[in-house]
């Protein structure tokens, strides 16, 4: 278990999720050349409704790209909970709407980011759920293929 063990669940401080998710982010910025790319907003949100329960900024957001960013991770995960049937918010993308990759549905939470390119939105997202005991490895498979994610390195949780 990654988290602390509390009556047979995982716990996790808001600010132990924000420096995991700022360790991801550095090490998928580290993997990717585009520096215009370096950071974005995290969501958690209700599986059920999508109603965001936690929003942060993570790393470095060009002013310019602040609402879109924001809107992005809001609609994504609203997205999700609209198909309780899908896993990850690649699989109802509609380029031609404006709606992308990079939330997932993870034990009854949404986990969605948005700032880098769609797909490590995703990796970034699965890692996370993986850290806050909401996936297992299984999950992580099973989602990387319903999405078509060939980005994520299935190394790094096992």
């Amino acid at each position: 278990m990654n988290c602390r063990e509390f009556e047979s669940t995982a716990v996790c401080t808001v600010s132990e999720i924000l420096t995991r998710t700022d360790q991801i982010l550095q090490r998928l910025n580290r993997l990717q050349n585009d520096t215009d790319w370096r950071g974005g907003f995290l969501c958690i949100a209700d599986a059920f409704t999508g109603l965001p329960w936690l929003i942060f900024n993570i790393g470095e957001v060009e002013e310019d790209r602040w609402e879109k960013c924001l809107a992005y991770c809001q609609e994504k995960a609203r997205r999700l909970a609209e198909h309780p049937n899908h896993l990850a918010s690649a699989e109802s993308r509609d380029e031609d709407k404006g709606q992308w990759g990079g939330a997932i549905r993870a034990d009854g939470i949404i986990i969605s980011f948005s700032g880098l390119p769609e797909m490590l939105d995703e990796c970034l997202c699965l890692e996370l759920a993986f850290y806050l005991d909401r996936l297992n490895f299984d999950d992580v498979i099973t989602i990387t293929q319903r999405s078509g994610n060939g980005k994520f390195d299935l190394e790094l949780i096992s």
